[in-house]
């Protein structure tokens, strides 16, 4: 049980740093072009990296590897939602962005955290 958690770990650290260095580029680009849409894209993006990385920082490093379990996963779920929420919340709010740039980014960030992941683990 122990192994294929080390490697879980192994590929969700790796495809966590692919995501966010990808994320990063895409605002740098999007910072020469406009300012107000790489703030806008990096806020969009970030509102769902942010709760997809707690997620599994909170499910997959835990000090005792034997306490994970189906009510850990759901609790680390719970706190992916939670956390969604309060930052679309706060984004709305606060910000006054571009919001199909915002979407942009929130749906870049979603569509790589499912392929990225996936292409680690045929890799």
């Amino acid at each position: 049980m122990i192994t294929p958690i080390f490697k879980a770990q192994k590929k969700y650290k790796k495809a966590l740093l692919i995501e966010f260095g990808l994320l990063v580029t895409n605002f740098f680009i999007l910072l020469v072009y406009k300012k107000t849409l790489a703030f806008a894209f990096i806020a969009g993006a970030f509102t769902a990296f942010l709760p997809f990385a707690c997620f599994v920082l909170s499910f997959l490093w835990v000090k005792k590897i034997q306490n994970i379990n189906i009510k850990r996963f759901y609790l680390a779920e719970l706190l992916k939602i939670v956390l969604t929420s309060i930052l679309f919340i706060v984004f709305f709010v606060f910000f006054a962005f571009n919001m199909t740039v915002f979407f942009a980014g929130f749906l870049l960030s979603i569509v790589l955290n499912n392929l990225i992941p996936f292409f680690i683990i045929r890799h």
